[in-house]
């Protein structure tokens, strides 16, 4: 599970990635993303209810939640990232969705060197 400290909450933190217009899409998953000034990344996941009902949508969350977790992106020091499922993430198998988040973190630049920082995992 992701520390409580790594995650978004508050309805003013997801405005403000959302503001801030820094997006990329994936085939079933799109990212938002913010640097935050912290010395850690935050992440929130948002899963539209056109997706399925609560058991669906909260298997999805959990899967990209544990994808972050285990294949952290090699990004800046203290970023916010809003990860959205998109139309027809419904019934994805946690391989996939963890192809989906590499593929994104690539599209970023995150995949490859830590550009001089920490990587977001606890300890380093």
């Amino acid at each position: 599970m992701l520390p409580a400290a790594w995650r978004l909450k508050k309805n003013s933190d997801f405005a403000q990635v959302y503001r801030a217009k820094q997006k990329l899409f994936g085939r079933r998953i799109s990212m938002y993303y913010l640097q935050n000034g912290l010395e850690h990344p935050r992440f929130g996941f948002s899963v539209s209810r056109r997706l399925g009902k609560a058991v669906q949508r909260n298997r999805l969350k959990r899967l990209m939640r544990e994808g972050c977790r285990l294949y952290p992106p090699k990004m800046p020091v203290g970023c916010d990232v809003i990860l959205v499922a998109r139309p027809g993430a419904a019934g994805l198998t946690y391989r996939q969705v963890v192809q989906d988040l590499q593929r994104l973190w690539k599209m970023a630049g995150w995949n490859g060197e830590n550009n001089g920082t920490k990587n977001g995992r606890s300890g380093n």
